[in-house]
């Protein structure tokens, strides 16, 4: 027992300081070995999640108006701890986001020396110069050390959040399909960061976690009832529209990032992973959307990035919906 606590406070610790840490420092994200980093799990999981949701609404029927489920402490205690395990993921990236622009300093012309575009977009020049690691990892970059070990943290929080659904069906609450299809696609996604080292991973956690820190609060005051629900009641939505400017947000970081994709490269060889028959052309449709406009692979990811950018543009279109029929009705009644 002593050793799993000790287990625990050492992945915490190394968490919130994966700088000073030696477990985050010496993390590499290794399919064949990583606990659940087989492609099998992400898989698995979400066919499991989608089942047990089915056989759930089934067997204990679907929502019913008015009717409250005590679960005794259970739901209240899996927000608070996405609460503050999101809270901590935040730390954590921020703090090992900074390690690694210090440690890619030296080195950052050298590494993007490949990368020209227009003017205003050189890495090697102004702003971007000392952030170009936010915005473009290059071909090379390896999956390992304290950021890759948030991003796996952020992985295994996927994973956790899928109980949010069973706690919903229990609860006989009303499934959308934007809740049940973003816990489906986040879980793959997360994954698709760490396997294919996706540039921008590091806003993308940031902002997201961000948002999350809030929306489960909000879920553990409404979760306590009385007087802490009403104190959460404004909280809901300002997280509707922070999810929003989220996804807004994504597109405009992303800017930096597909103008060096698809800038002149020469003639930089692409790393020895990157796809380019037919078969894998079909799999990873951006290498052939790279070669039919004569980009190069500057920055590590436009495949996952594809992936990341259709299922954020699916979740604004959703998310503004929501937003239309959850608040405009009310604007409407007030006039």
């Amino acid at each position: 027992m002593s050793s799993f606590v000790s287990s625990c406070w050492r992945s915490l610790d190394a968490l919130v300081s994966p700088r000073s840490s030696s477990l985050a420092s010496s993390f590499t994200f290794d399919p064949s070995s990583t606990f659940l980093a087989s492609p099998v799990y992400p898989v698995s999981f979400v066919s499991l999640y989608l089942v047990i949701i089915l056989v759930l609404r089934l067997v204990i029927g679907g929502p019913v108006t008015g009717k409250k489920v005590r679960l005794y402490g259970l739901d209240t205690l899996h927000s608070t701890i996405l609460c503050v395990w999101s809270a901590m993921m935040v730390v954590g990236v921020v703090r090992a986001s900074l390690a690694r622009l210090d440690e890619t300093a030296p080195s950052r012309e050298a590494a993007h020396k490949h990368v020209r575009a227009l003017s205003s977009f050189d890495p090697t020049n102004g702003w971007l110069a000392a952030n170009a690691d936010l915005f473009c990892f290059p071909p090379s970059v390896q999956a390992k050390g304290p950021l890759f070990f948030v991003s796996y943290s952020y992985y295994i929080s996927k994973l956790y959040e899928l109980i949010d659904t069973v706690i919903l069906v229990v609860k006989r609450k009303p499934l959308t399909f934007l809740h049940v299809g973003h816990h489906a696609c986040v879980v793959l996604m997360s994954y698709l960061w760490l396997t294919e080292r996706q540039s921008l991973q590091a806003i993308a956690l940031a902002t997201n976690a961000t948002i999350h820190v809030f929306m489960y609060f909000y879920y553990a005051a409404t979760s306590l009832g009385g007087v802490f629900a009403k104190l959460a009641v404004p909280f809901k939505v300002f997280i509707t529209k922070g999810q929003i400017v989220q996804f807004v947000f994504s597109f405009v970081a992303s800017i930096p990032f597909v103008v060096w994709t698809f800038a002149d490269v020469g003639n930089v060889a692409a790393p020895s992973d990157e796809p380019r028959r037919l078969l894998s052309a079909l799999l990873y449709p951006g290498s052939l959307i790279r070669a039919s406009v004569g980009g190069g692979s500057a920055c590590r990811g436009f495949d996952a990035w594809l992936f990341n950018a259709a299922f954020n543009a699916a979740l604004l279109v959703l998310f503004v919906n929501f937003h239309k029929r959850t608040y405009g009705g009310k604007k409407e009644k007030k006039q």
